[in-house]
């Protein structure tokens, strides 16, 4: 009990002595409280970060500048529960709204976000639960898990994809079985937790998209196959964690930054190991197989160009081993009216171009594998 006591009392005073040092700097403006802080990491204060408000206060204006430096953050819990707050401007030199900024402010019922805003961080306007109207004047780029979550805007919004300017913000209700979502042309990131849960079997993501986000596919079961387009150039924390039924990944862009660890792109995590039994596919000595042979995962060096028909495996060359998988899906396909393998793979080992695998497809891929074999023992 005694050491219990000890360790509460510690924390304590080191919560005083953090929270004196961040009281030192504040300053307060009207309302507000403020401090200042070094933007462009040049070693002197230039901007300034909004971090605190008088809970009663109704309305509030926020300024463009203060003390001769522009306004360019509203930082993490700086109006949070700020329960009277019915109306507030946000400037446009705010760059960002920190997380949990506006959570719980109860009284709040419109909004104006300007261009100048490019990050909403996660749970910005959790449960404003009377915010029926917000306005994006600009294209926001990056927008974090729950920023709108339990607003009567978000309440408000069909079941289906969300998408706030140019960013596919989340999914909401429940996905059909079996469907297979196709992301509309121009969008440029999926946010954090888009589709957290969902039971989509198939996406197609167009080559706009610049992010996938934290946990953006976190628990997506059914989710058979991802092509990831090489202007995708960020994949964020746990973004295929969870991913059962991942049988591969293709991840065209070869500086792709991959958040390290195994939990990224895992199947599931057993005993604390965390495990992927699909295959990844990326150009050779990419940062994609690199994250794959650091997690020991199974990679495979994706060719350039177009696919090579009946190549189901894509390793660049049709083999005995290609013709063998088409055939074991075709038999499996004449039994139960089903592939067992995944929509890309049978669409690269038609090489009839008929739409499907048959027997035929497979006698195909052998022939040209065993002419190959004797040119080349020629």
């Amino acid at each position: 009990m005694k050491k219990l006591l000890s360790i509460i009392t510690s924390a304590v005073c080191c919560a005083g002595m953090i929270l004196g040092s961040v009281s030192a700097s504040a300053e307060t403006y009207e309302s507000l409280t403020y401090e200042a802080f070094d933007s462009d990491s040049n070693g002197t204060s230039d901007s300034v970060r909004i971090t605190d408000c008088d809970s009663n206060a109704t309305s509030i204006n926020i300024p463009a500048a203060i003390d001769g430096m522009p306004v360019k953050e509203i930082g993490e819990r700086a109006f949070y529960q700020c329960t009277s707050l019915a109306e507030v401007t946000i400037p446009d030199s705010v760059e960002k709204i920190g997380m949990t900024s506006f959570a719980y402010c109860d009284s709040l019922i419109s909004i104006a976000i300007p261009d100048s805003v490019k990050n909403i961080d996660d749970s910005a306007f959790y449960v404003c639960k009377n915010l029926e109207d917000i306005n994006f004047l600009g294209s926001v780029e990056r927008i974090g898990s729950h920023a709108f979550l339990h607003t009567k805007w978000y309440n408000d919004q069909p079941d289906g994809i969300i998408y706030i300017g140019n960013v596919l913000y989340e999914y909401k209700g429940e996905v059909a079985e079996g469907e297979h979502i196709t992301v509309k042309e121009g969008t440029t990131g999926i946010s954090d937790s888009a589709f957290y849960g969902c039971d989509l079997s198939g996406i197609t993501i167009p080559n706009t998209v610049k992010y996938i986000g934290k946990e953006a596919f976190f628990n997506t079961p059914k989710l058979a196959s991802v092509i990831v387009p090489e202007s995708v150039e960020s994949i964020g924390e746990k973004a295929f964690c969870y991913c059962s039924s991942l049988k591969e990944i293709t991840i065209e862009n070869p500086e792709c930054e991959i958040y390290p660890g195994g939990e990224t792109i895992c199947s599931a995590i057993i005993d604390g190991s965390k495990a992927y039994f699909g295959n990844i596919y990326g150009a050779e000595n990419s940062t994609v197989q690199a994250y794959a042979e650091e997690n020991g995962y199974s990679f495979t060096a994706k060719q350039s160009g177009d696919p090579l028909p009946g190549d189901i495996n894509n390793d660049g060359k049709l083999t005995a081993l290609d013709a063998s998988k088409i055939f074991s899906a075709y038999k499996y396909y004449y039994y139960y009216k089903a592939y067992n393998i995944t929509d890309i793979e049978v669409e690269r080992g038609d090489i009839s171009g008929d739409g499907k695998l048959t027997a035929a497809d497979a006698s195909k891929v052998f022939s040209i594998y065993k002419e190959n074999y004797r040119n080349n023992k020629a």
